[in-house]
């Protein structure tokens, strides 16, 4: 018999233990692997592992911070490689001078100094050193004592894996660590990209994986053109969180309200949602005879930033989904929330449409075929409205190729783009739906699970 090869899951976040071990993501590959994991301390729950086979790593805040300064020094060196960057930095580098009440003028003028000489520096980093010929001789410098985290190092020294795998947003620090390492060891490297935009909105990653999987066609081009990998390197591959939605999309599945009801999925990035809320809320009221017995759920995002709230607003017909009620009238808006991935099937597929700000849901509800009204209007938001999200980011910028994708640049035109998606769901436009899809969520109609197994078979073959 054969002895299985080794593979090493490196797990840096709850987030990422939600998205692969909850989805059973690595099920296939346990069937021809002997699999190890290294999770973040931060994740304490981890029912699904054989212990005996998890190491856990400590994140080291000062080495973090210095990855960091790196990945958005590389974001301004190699914008114009993205509008996305050049919209991050915009965000990043804004002067906040306001003091929360009752701050005394004396802890006011030491506050503003050290801010000012912040804001400086960075921008005299990004802006002369950043832009320089000697960028690279600085870089070199900079990460020359940069040394990967010692209990990875002490790992893969006693496991010496055949493969390392490592679910990643493209700008983390124990990331670049995995990738450094391995090399260093002749270990091969995969990177699973967890989200749409991670490849053309975050930086550039400096140290390249050996292979990476990516959603679709969309974000290979990103990965081939703004992260310089090669095209024989990257794989189709999507995300767990998403395998049960074609299993799923066409089966009954029990509403989780017992009336009919438009889905408002909220951002991370602030706008003022509530405004938006209330005006939708009045067309349910001005069309009653189009939406009868109709409400609006509003699904806030886990992690948004966003301060507004519809607490002072008189809404007759917008709900806060069950699943986030609370934390949204608490404002607890942290990473210890990890919704449950099983409730977004029936959520999506029980709504008449969808609509919100521009995030995946864009892509999960297409999966679900349904109409969505995308929000791309101007507010009062002092950087993140709508408009400039849609504007300003690279993996927008394909999206009008989606015919069941409805732009709203204004919120007086809320009405009539409410009854022309309504009208939408009418049509059967299942196949065009699919096929629009195609080019931003690859799927070839079988279990991720399999897929992440075929293909590291082929890579370790």
């Amino acid at each position: 018999m054969i002895a299985k090869k080794n593979i090493l899951i490196v797990l840096s976040s709850k987030s990422y233990y939600r998205n692969y071990i909850t989805t059973h993501a690595f099920q296939a590959l346990k069937e021809n692997f002997n699999l190890h994991y290294f999770l973040s301390s931060e994740i304490t729950s981890f029912e699904e592992l054989d212990s005996k086979n998890v190491y856990f790593f400590t994140p080291d805040q000062k080495s973090d911070a210095q990855h960091l300064r790196i990945f958005n020094l590389l974001m301004w060196a190699n914008r114009k490689k993205s509008i996305s960057f050049e919209f991050r930095i915009k965000r990043f580098h804004q002067l906040k001078l306001s003091f929360p009440p009752g701050t005394s003028l004396v802890i006011r003028f030491i506050k503003t100094i050290w801010r000012l000489l912040q804001w400086f520096l960075i921008r005299f980093e990004a802006y002369v050193i950043a832009t320089s010929p000697f960028f690279q001789l600085y870089l070199n410098l900079f990460t020359r004592n940069l040394k990967p985290h010692p209990v990875l190092i002490n790992v893969l020294e006693e496991l010496t894996p055949d493969l390392v795998i490592y679910p990643s947003s493209a700008y983390e620090a124990i990331g670049n660590d995995v990738v450094t390492q391995c090399k260093r060891m002749d270990i091969t490297s995969l990177f699973l990209i967890d989200n749409w935009d991670n490849l053309s909105s975050k930086s550039v990653l400096w140290e390249k994986p050996s292979y990476i999987s990516v959603w679709g066609e969309q974000s290979k081009a990103h990965a081939t053109k703004i992260q310089g990998i090669e095209d024989s390197k990257i794989f189709k591959l999507g995300t767990p969180r998403f395998n049960s939605y074609f299993k799923l999309r066409d089966k009954n599945l029990e509403s989780p309200y017992p009336y009919k009801y438009i889905l408002f999925v909220g951002t991370t990035l602030p706008f003022n949602e509530a405004q938006a809320l209330a005006a939708m809320d009045e067309v349910i009221d001005r069309n009653q005879s189009i939406f009868p017995n109709t409400k609006i759920i509003y699904r806030p995002h886990p992690w948004r930033q966003g301060e507004d709230s519809i607490s002072g607003f008189a809404l007759n017909h917008v709900v806060v989904d069950e699943q986030l009620r609370d934390a949204y009238f608490k404002q607890d808006f942290s990473e210890n929330i990890q919704p449950e991935i099983s409730y977004y099937p029936k959520l999506l597929k029980n709504a008449e449409f969808v609509t919100g700000g521009l995030t995946s849901m864009v892509v999960e509800a297409t999966i679900f075929r349904k109409p969505f009204i995308a929000l791309v209007h101007e507010d009062d938001s002092p950087v993140t409205t709508p408009k400039n999200i849609y504007n300003n980011f690279t993996h927008f910028r394909d999206i009008k190729r989606m015919k069941n994708i409805i732009f709203c640049d204004n919120l007086k035109k809320i009405d009539e783009q409410f009854i022309s998606a309504n009208k939408q769901k009418l049509i059967n436009l299942n196949e065009q739906t699919d096929a629009d899809r195609m080019y931003f969520y690859h799927n070839n109609h079988k279990d991720y699970s399999d897929n992440l197994n075929s293909i590291c078979k082929e890579i370790v073959s």
